[in-house]
């Protein structure tokens, strides 16, 4: 087979690949896909590259091997770690002895340490190309062609303490996240993301303003402003938010009035939801309320039209029934609703 990669989309969407196992095939295979422009992750049992000895040499043959590091543009790097000399192929038992030797190769299939050839293709992708200590354990398909991966990750998780140690968040984090208590667990939120955890909640407590609505909003909004706004840029930068869906949201509104308390009180009449990352459109503002803020103008959108868009959003059949109790059907979200168009790519 010819290592080449040409890749045809026959969707809008963006291609986004896994690839499971971290060995040279797999690392070649993200390489040439990432060169090809395809938002590729590499998933891998083992927690590090370092966790287990590699051990032992591997040929490669000039029209596979070679030629898939050729297509990667790895040749270089490839010829600094082999070793043409002496092409024999030997085997020696736990003592030294020698068992087996065939000195009758020639020189097109150089040796190289996998310990060697791992490293120089890790060293060719970027740092959140590989998700360690991620072990497959479920693959199923999605109704659009594509496919839901599960991994056992809680475990390796539970092994990853430091990623809920915020003493020891470096200081340039602190700063951008703020040196409050939603910032840190802002920061660790993103820390999950990373390390692989699928659903990460994030609670912020305060808001329920009933007296004094002013000085409180003047201290809880920019705290969560700026830690919002930092996890954006971290996911963005690191391309999680390419799959990563992000919603900031409240139980309701507050009243547009004023009460005796100098506080507001408790208004589902209309308020708002902020959403970012994969599937929804970037920097629209989809409805409003009138001049006084006390309800919805035009066309208002239910709780239940909000999950039709975020399962949307996520690649998920809305529509489809999931769920079956004694015979009842039960959809994943309110049957008489919609997505909200105009709030999707």
């Amino acid at each position: 087979m010819y290592p080449d990669v040409s890749v045809v989309s026959m969707s809008s969407k963006p291609i986004r690949i896994a690839v499971v196992g971290a060995g040279p095939g797999g690392l070649t295979l993200a390489r040439l896909l990432r060169i090809a422009g395809v938002t590729t992750t590499v998933f891998e049992r083992e927690t590090s590259a370092t966790e287990r000895p590699q051990g032992g040499t591997l040929d490669l043959h000039t029209e596979s091997g070679q030629l898939a590091l050729a297509r990667a543009g790895l040749t270089d790097a490839f010829l600094r770690v082999a070793r043409y000399e002496d092409q024999g192929s030997r085997l020696y038992d736990s003592d030294g002895r020698l068992l087996l030797a065939d000195d009758d190769m020639t020189g097109d299939r150089p040796e190289v340490d996998r310990t060697a050839l791992r490293d120089l293709l890790l060293q060719s992708l970027p740092p959140d190309a590989v998700r360690w200590g991620h072990g497959l354990r479920e693959v199923t398909p999605r109704h659009d062609g594509r496919y839901d991966l599960v991994f056992d990750s809680a475990r390796e998780l539970m092994k990853r303490a430091d990623i809920f140690e915020t003493t020891k968040l470096p200081t340039k984090d602190l700063e951008r996240y703020g040196r409050t208590e939603i910032g840190q667990h802002m920061m660790v939120a993103r820390n999950m993301l990373e390390a692989g955890v699928r659903f990460v909640k994030v609670g912020s407590y305060g808001w329920d303003t009933h007296g004094d609505n002013f000085n409180a909003s003047a201290s809880l909004v920019p705290k969560f402003d700026r830690a919002f706004a930092a996890i954006i840029e971290d996911l963005a930068a690191t391309g999680l938010l390419d799959h990563t869906l992000v919603i900031a949201m409240s139980e309701f509104g507050r009243t547009p009035r004023i009460n005796g308390h100098v506080g507001r009180d408790h208004w589902p009449e209309a308020w708002s939801i902020a959403m970012a990352g994969c599937g929804v459109k970037a920097g629209a503002v989809v409805g409003a309320t009138n001049a006084l803020g006390t309800d919805v103008k035009d066309k208002g959108h239910d709780i239940g039209a909000v999950f039709h868009t975020w399962f949307k959003a996520l690649g998920i059949d809305s529509k489809k029934v999931e769920y079956n109790n004694n015979s009842q059907p039960l959809p994943l979200a309110h049957d008489d609703m919609e997505a909200i168009k105009e709030a999707l790519v």
